[in-house]
């Protein structure tokens, strides 16, 4: 197991899960973490830290504060009923090789409404539905992206089959969503053997249908926004960026609100896709003060329509702990940055280079300088030296050299460890395992993992048995083309 290995299960930590089925992502990312994230995974896709399932009613604070500070004062209510009149007519999604898909109509309950389907498979084949999970995710309400609506379903040949997909008030209310105006539902279409469902398989569609409903006109108009969770109830605003960030063409960023719920802090990040083009968007690369506290894709792409919104969120409390564990003396956060990327529905066209963000959420110094005490400061590189920790699982005896660097190049750079050169105590080791990726201008914590199997040649048991290590790192651009060559030697004693 390696070291520093985090759970971020935000949605589970609250346990308000909404109660529907998942499916697994097929398309895993790709990261120098070891932290889950808000996925479309069996843990998170159904759930929200915005949902609060006590009730089928919201209650809003019936005050609006543009304050950076929360009131101390009570805070009264309201309770408002999710419009449940809206209906819709019989409408024909998809009608292809013998294959039809009709949206029939809108049915609630006192938690959530559901639109109900109509699978007619008349072809020689099997017909397999994907919707609202790791197949395809692309459903909006009122032209917002809504991370509901799961679907996975086989139609043999000759059949058919009523289905339905829900979606849940506690996901749609926070935002604003009291009522439906209009639905844009994503689904794919995959035709295989009847026989073998992985054998011939073909994908006929893949995309959104729109679908009015009776009250359109009444709630066309309205703007379904994360800034509507400042009057929750249970959600405390600390501070809101409205109207402050890139926009462009392509998107932009209208809201960005730092909240609290129930003693633990998050960041929500609105992004509005101004392209005629349907954007899957991705936030990774998130920051603390200035370090990156979560390197590489931190959330899966959100499917967002030409015109519509959705949202991230990210827990600060657990990127916070993971940073302090690792840099040992920061206590309090001044500044968040991350960034943002589009790609097409192919999942390879970029659409939307990366956009780097970065904002401050305290006033307050920070009072420490990370990179003070430098053991390497040359050629655009600084390298602190965070000693020796042991691997936090129980299982493992291995031990880690914990380092602070950054990279204050203009280009991306990459470390490695120099074959043969490796030596722990004046003994030669083998190359222990070490990722050394940092960003252009970005700063990262890097520890290298010393495997308890070399560890034991030397009969080193503890960390303080360490006394000196020596290591040449090579470091190269993108292009592996070498940049610098360091020779550290590190005393322990």
């Amino acid at each position: 197991m390696k070291f520093y290995k985090r759970v971020l299960a935000v949605a589970v930590a609250f346990a308000y899960i909404c109660i529907l089925s998942s499916c697994s992502s097929n398309n895993d990312k790709k990261s120098d973490n070891k932290i889950s994230s808000q996925t479309k995974s069996e843990d998170t896709i159904n759930s929200s830290i915005i949902s609060d399932e006590s009730s089928s009613d919201y209650q809003y604070s019936n005050e609006e504060s543009e304050n950076d500070e929360p009131s101390d004062g009570e805070i009264s209510e309201v309770k408002v009923e999710f419009d449940k009149t809206a209906t819709i007519e019989n409408t024909l999604l998809f009608n292809q090789n013998n294959i039809k898909i009709s949206a029939t109509e809108l049915e609630y309950s006192d938690w959530n409404v559901k639109l109900n389907l109509l699978i007619e498979n008349n072809s020689s084949e099997m017909v397999t539905i994907y919707s609202g999970c790791g197949g395809y995710s692309a459903t909006s309400i009122n032209k917002y992206h809504i991370p509901e609506g799961y679907l996975v379903c086989d139609i043999p040949s000759g059949t058919k089959k009523i289905e339905d997909v829900s979606f849940s008030f506690s996901n749609l209310q926070p935002l604003g969503i009291n009522g439906i105006s209009e639905i844009d539902y994503g689904f794919r279409v995959d035709t295989s053997d009847n026989e073998d469902k992985y054998k011939n398989k073909a994908t006929l569609f893949q995309g959104t249908k729109n679908i009015r409903t009776s009250q359109y006109e009444k709630y066309k108009d309205d703007n379904p926004s994360i800034q509507n969770m400042s009057k929750l109830s249970y959600v405390t605003t600390k501070k809101t960026f409205s109207d402050s960030f890139l926009s462009s063409e392509k998107y932009s960023v209208p809201q960005i609100i730092y909240v609290t719920r129930d003693g633990e802090d998050y960041i929500f990040i609105e992004v509005q896709n101004n392209s005629n083009d349907m954007v899957n968007f991705l936030i990774k690369d998130i920051t603390l003060n200035g370090i990156i506290a979560y390197g590489g894709s931190y959330s899966d792409t959100v499917d967002t329509l030409p015109g519509g919104k959705c949202y991230f969120y990210f827990s600060l409390d657990s990127l916070m702990d993971t940073i302090r564990e690792k840099v040992f003396n920061i206590q309090d956060i001044q500044s968040v940055g991350f960034t943002i990327q589009g790609i097409a529905e192919d999942y390879e066209t970029e659409l939307i280079p990366d956009d780097e963000f970065e904002f401050n959420i305290s006033n307050k110094e920070i009072g420490k300088d990370y990179f003070e005490g430098a053991i390497y400061d040359n050629n655009g590189i600084s390298i602190i030296s965070k000693g020796v920790a042991k691997d936090e699982s129980e299982s493992s005896k291995d031990m880690h050299l914990v380092f602070l660097i950054k990279n204050n190049n203009s280009a991306n750079i990459y470390l490695h460890i120099k074959d043969s050169s490796f030596k722990v105590n004046g003994f030669l080791m083998d190359k222990p395992y070490f990722y050394g990726y940092i960003e252009a201008g970005k700063a990262k914590v890097i520890d290298v993992e010393i495997d308890e199997d070399e560890l034991k040649k030397l009969k080193i048991n503890d960390i303080v048995d360490i006394k000196k290590v020596e290591t040449v790192i090579n470091v190269t651009d993108e292009n592996g083309k070498e940049i610098d060559g360091i020779n550290l030697i590190l005393n322990y004693d």
